[in-house]
């Protein structure tokens, strides 16, 4: 009896595991889309056709834009809808709803950022037209919702909960998503503030980071003093990291030729954006067709058209302008705790919005505070450790109050945007969409059939009063602060360089004397003269050319390292022999290529 229990047991201990691995590969197998055949779906005015080439990438052709922008949704959710789901619930600040309290603090950054309350003022301020665009990839991505409600993604299963239906609002709150991942410069300041509560702001300037090298002798005058106790660092957080979304990348490169460097007269083009990597990646390749429209490229999951790609008359790219659009005002509190100091003696009450946060395994939802000025949001209960990524701010000791102004008061418009570059057939009729790209300050490259090139700057912009906006201001005193914001047509651009050649790697794109300033944030050029001289090498350039090029892995930064380190080698050997040594054996003849 004994011995058949037994073995009973170790039966049950190896059967168990089958079964369930059978169930679990059971459940996965059937979330996955049809890739073959045909699906009945309502919505649709007219039938769509949908091709995967050889390397799964699919092309969608409809009779009419709702049909085709329906079936994108359509299409985009049957692959990526954990993707789209945790990008939206992350945006808008509602992933501790479904995954319990470690992501609260995440949900309370991102409420008081406000990209929610940002992505609903720009949904209202669409007319009837632009909304049904959302409409209609809304309908297709619910489409597709309908029909998988019984074969789900293993992430659900495994996570206990079920998406949401989508509205038209997670496709915009995706994009102010978007948007902040391109915008730097609060963390820089927030850097500083706390470099200077340790320092002093005066040494603080002497250590901060300067423009390529070009000090900007700021008036300390204009720089509040900040002192007070600075806590340890901060531990590494794994929180937003951890849901494997898209976060803050390094940098990003681009690049155009005009049709006088290749063997047929056609300009050229090149991108390759750099975001940290995610699983999935944050793009998917597609080709959109329909009568109106006709585009091939990358797009955001969650949201419709081709984001970078081609038309049939035109090419074009993003990288990040590394604009300033961000400040950060330091906020003295009144006497009554409910106001904050203003010029020559007056007071400015602070406006508080209140939100709740459902958290999953509560009873009653996370209450929330969100403080402001006119300078901004406050921002200081959200500084530190939130989302373990790149994205967070900052902690910066001290009582004063610290508000973040950004242009998210700007309705959004990169819905838009998108949908005229996707038709655009002329450099000028695209680089018009600098008015509808906003929100995001990026280099958009331009490439036609007809040989020429072109780059703008869009987003809106600050003009600003006293203050470069690179250093923290100080809200009490007078002509601080954003008097408006400057019209998109005053944005850096240019056609047809008279050097063949357009380059953008987050370097100086600008004149040092450039008025009003663009930013000050621009990253060291080593990336975009390492392109200019691979250029420079050829008369004539080929998209193979092109493509090698983007596998380059010389870094002209490490080269000036290795040439440093040979000047100070005999004081190193000096020192140290088995350092000497060890960089006359490896580092003294690398030639800087990452192999």
């Amino acid at each position: 009896m004994l011995r058949r229990l037994l073995l009973l047991a170790l039966a049950l201990l190896v059967l168990l595991p089958i079964a369930l691995g059978g169930y679990l590969y059971w459940h996965a197998k059937r979330a996955e889309p049809t890739y073959s055949g045909n699906v009945a779906l309502d919505g649709l005015a007219a039938p769509v056709t949908i091709r995967y080439g050889a390397h799964a990438v699919p092309t969608i052709e409809a009779a009419n834009l709702a049909d085709l922008l329906f079936a994108q949704g359509y299409v985009v959710a049957a692959e990526r809808l954990w993707q789209m789901d945790l990008l939206r619930r992350l945006a808008s600040g509602r992933l501790a709803e479904v995954m319990g309290e470690e992501l609260l603090a995440a949900d309370r950054f991102f409420r008081t950022l406000g990209l929610g309350e940002a992505a609903r003022t720009s949904l209202a301020a669409l007319d009837d037209a632009e909304r049904a665009f959302l409409e209609a990839y809304t309908a297709g991505v619910n489409a597709y919702l309908a029909e998988a409600r019984g074969r789900l993604p293993l992430e659900y299963l495994i996570a206990g909960f079920k998406p949401a239906p989508w509205v038209p609002e997670d496709s915009l709150v995706i994009a102010e998503y978007m948007g902040w991942m391109l915008s730097f410069n609060a963390r820089e300041e927030l850097v500083f503030l706390r470099l200077a509560a340790r320092v002093g702001k005066e040494r603080a300037l002497e250590l901060f980071p300067v423009d390529e090298g070009v000090p900007t002798a700021p008036d300390a005058a204009d720089i509040p003093d900040y002192a007070g106790p600075v806590p340890d660092l901060d531990a590494l957080f794994a929180r937003v990291q951890g849901l494997a979304l898209p976060v803050p990348g390094p940098a990003s490169n681009g690049w155009a030729i005009n049709g006088q460097r290749t063997p047929d007269g056609r300009a050229l083009l090149a991108n390759d954006p750099h975001l940290a990597p995610s699983m999935p990646g944050i793009w998917y390749e597609l080709e959109l067709k329909s009568p109106e429209l006709h585009a091939s490229g990358a797009s955001v999951p969650g949201f419709p058209f081709v984001a970078i790609g081609h038309n049939a008359h035109l090419a074009w790219g993003f990288t990040s302008a590394m604009a300033d659009t961000q400040d950060i005002f330091v906020e003295r509190v009144g006497a009554d705790g409910r106001s904050v100091r203003r010029p020559n003696g007056g007071a400015e009450a602070i406006a508080v919005r209140r939100e709740s946060i459902p958290v999953k395994g509560r009873e009653r939802p996370d209450p929330l505070e969100i403080r402001s000025t006119s300078h901004g949001t406050i921002v200081n209960q959200v500084l530190g450790r939130n989302t373990g990524t790149p994205m967070d701010l900052t902690r910066v000791p001290g009582s004063d109050l610290l508000a973040l102004r950004t242009n998210l008061e700007v309705p959004d418009r990169s819905l838009v945007a998108l949908y005229r570059l996707n038709r655009a057939a002329a450099l000028a009729e695209a680089r018009a969409v600098a008015g509808d790209l906003q929100r995001t300050s990026v280099n958009l490259l331009l490439a036609d059939r007809d040989g020429g090139i072109a780059w703008q700057v869009t987003g809106s912009l600050p003009e600003r009063g006293r203050g470069s906006g690179k250093y923290p201001s100080p809200g009490w005193e007078p002509g601080f602060g954003w008097t408006g914001y400057r019209d998109p047509a005053r944005n850096p651009g240019l056609v047809d360089p008279p050097g063949y050649a357009l380059v953008t790697a987050n370097q100086r794109t600008v004149p040092l004397d450039h008025a009003p300033a663009l930013g000050h944030s621009w990253m060291a050029p080593y990336r975009a003269r390492r392109i200019e001289a691979l250029l420079a090498a050829r008369d004539s350039l080929t998209a193979g050319d092109m493509a090698r090029m983007q596998l380059d892995r010389v870094s002209l930064e490490a080269r000036g390292f290795v040439q440093a380190l040979k000047q100070i080698l005999p004081e190193i050997q000096a020192l140290d022999e088995e350092a000497a040594r060890i960089a006359r054996g490896l580092l003294i003849g690398w030639d800087g290529a990452f192999e």
